[in-house]
């Protein structure tokens, strides 16, 4: 069987900030009801917000941009899901990475953590990604170029320190593993796999990140 399935939240005036500091703003600029030619709406929003992703510009100033990377970049065809439920938010580690394979592009990293995206803790007291998992993913996963979540960001906000130690790792230049942060990946099941993903980010020149809509096509 075959679905196709988004794996991002759409944006919106709820859509969580990291820190709880952000804020996205809606607003209307023309209304047919007003009496105008058409409906067209203005939008105040970090390029950080919502499911995002990180380019290695976002910390080394000679690093990538989102729209250096070519077309095909943004297209994965080996995709693997580590089920990770946690209790608990902490460090994700290399010890939890087990049963996957090593010649992936993708991986998404489904805790569950997404059910609290409505809650104060989604945006303060957060899951993350540790630098000691980055170099070890750069070491055992050659083709591997991102790396999605279902939380806030790569960095633990309780752990600011060790998060831009892990930021930096991932987007290492030499060796950029992109980060796929606030996914929603509550349409992944056990017995599901992923066969192609589609990552399609809004390209602004010299952009360090943008929002970025993920379309999945399952098969199980």
């Amino acid at each position: 069987m075959m679905k196709m399935v988004f794996l991002s939240h759409p944006l919106s005036a709820d859509t969580p900030s990291y820190g709880g500091a952000g804020e996205i703003k809606i607003g209307i600029e023309k209304s047919l009801r007003a009496g105008d030619s058409c409906n067209a709406q203005r939008w105040d929003v970090s390029n950080h917000a919502g499911t995002h992703i990180d380019a290695p510009r976002h910390f080394y100033d000679e690093g990538q941009t989102v729209d250096s990377f070519p077309p095909e970049h943004w297209i994965c065809h080996g995709v693997a899901v580590l089920h990770l439920p946690l209790a608990a938010p902490r460090w994700i580690g290399p010890e939890d990475i087990k049963g996957i394979p090593s010649d992936i592009d993708c991986l998404l990293v489904k805790t569950g953590f997404q059910s609290r995206r409505k809650e104060a803790a989604y945006a303060t007291d957060n899951p993350g990604l540790s630098a000691e998992l980055a170099f070890m993913l750069h070491n055992a996963f050659p083709a591997l170029r991102f790396v999605g979540m279902d939380f806030i960001s790569v960095s633990r906000f309780t752990d600011r320190h060790g998060g831009r130690a892990a930021h930096k790792a991932f987007l290492d230049p030499a060796q950029p593993i992109v980060p796929i942060e606030d996914m929603d990946l509550s349409p992944l099941r056990v017995d599901s796999a992923v066969r192609r993903l589609w990552v399609v980010p809004i390209r602004v020149t010299d952009a360090d990140g943008a929002p970025v809509t993920v379309i999945a096509e399952l098969a199980w």
